[in-house]
């Protein structure tokens, strides 16, 4: 099974400009349910090895905090898109601390992350064949990115099947802000 911790966020907010772009070939958004805030990929593991983040993570202890929507942008880049994604920013910098715990509890039995953390939001997946007006179309809908700020009280470990259509995400922890 591959495994995540992530955040959930009220994807139906920020799906809002895309209901009102016509249906580009080549690009793919998120079901409103499936949208959320990585804080760490963990990967491909067993359901026996499963366990051992589970024990892990749940004695991250945090407060709650409060994320705010803060551009928008294309991964790698805009040229060659493969995702289309949305930043989300605290400013107290409550979801750093978070990241940086949860990666503290998982270290160790689960070697670091390689990339630096770009706290973001996928909101489409490109294929090869998408337009450079399907881009640019999905790029103006969203400049500037709908005024969306959320309460974090809570982080999931998620497993994660992908599928032609898109992955389907299972929440196997759930833990709560003290």
């Amino acid at each position: 099974m591959r495994l995540f911790v992530a955040l959930e966020v009220p994807g139906e907010a920020l799906l809002a400009p895309s209901r009102s772009l016509p249906r580009f070939d080549g690009v793919r958004w998120l079901d409103a349910g499936g949208v959320h805030l990585t804080l760490r990929f963990i990967g491909d593991v067993s359901k026996e090895e499963s366990s051992v983040p589970l024990a892990m993570l749940e004695g991250v202890r945090f407060e709650r905090f409060r994320i705010e929507i803060d551009g928008a942008g294309f991964f790698p880049n805009r040229r060659r898109p493969s995702v289309f994604w949305a930043g989300a920013r605290d400013a107290r910098g409550a979801l750093s601390a978070l990241k940086s715990a949860v990666d503290s509890a998982l270290s160790p039995a689960i070697p670091p992350e390689k990339r630096d953390f770009v706290p973001h939001i996928t909101l489409a997946r490109f294929k090869p064949r998408a337009t450079r007006r399907a881009i640019e179309a999905v790029s103006a809908a969203y400049d500037p990115p709908p005024p969306v700020s959320f309460d974090v009280g809570r982080f999931v470990l998620y497993s994660s099947e992908p599928r032609p259509d898109g992955a389907v995400h299972r929440p196997l922890l759930e833990v709560s802000s003290t």
